[in-house]
């Protein structure tokens, strides 16, 4: 016959003659009163222990599932659109070509009007034409046209001076 230790629940052989007698523990020491099990409840805590593998299994694959979820959640957001990011590029151009218009024009005073050709979605061969104005060594004032051309480099565009 089998018993359990109270204290440490390490399975014990007993005989008939030593059930509900006390007994000492070879592994903890701990002293208790025997009682012998029968082979159902053996089978019963075999089967007791399953649900645990169970559960353990099912935290393991909940863990998993957290971890592949967080990983998607944590991805970057996907960039802009084709039409957001050439929106965005519109915008910038006149800055650019103003700041470009007062380093090329000689007493640049201002950018009169900007007229942007964009002919495809990158903006590599844009083409922005700009009318400024600037200050004449005699102290009038006389307007200029620029073709100022854009290229892209390493996900940004600036002013292409190759040309």
């Amino acid at each position: 016959m089998i018993t359990h230790c109270p204290q440490c629940q390490k399975p014990l052989n007993v005989t008939p003659a030593q059930v509900g007698k006390s007994l000492t523990c070879p592994h903890c020491q701990a002293v208790f009163k025997s009682h012998a099990l029968s082979q159902a409840e053996i089978a019963g805590n075999q089967v007791a222990a399953l649900p645990w593998r169970w559960i353990l299994g099912a935290i393991g694959i909940g863990i998993g599932v957290m971890l592949v979820i967080q990983t998607r959640q944590s991805a970057p957001p996907p960039g802009p659109s084709a039409e957001e990011r050439k929106q965005a590029m519109t915008n910038a151009i006149p800055r650019l070509a103003e700041r470009e218009a007062s380093r090329r024009v000689v007493g640049f005073r201002r950018v009169v009007e900007t007229e942007i050709k964009a002919e495809s979605e990158s903006i590599s061969g844009w083409q922005a034409f700009v009318t400024a104005e600037y200050v004449t060594d005699t102290g009038g004032v006389a307007r200029t046209n620029l073709t100022i051309y854009f290229a892209q480099s390493m996900g940004t565009f600036a002013v292409d001076d190759l040309r």
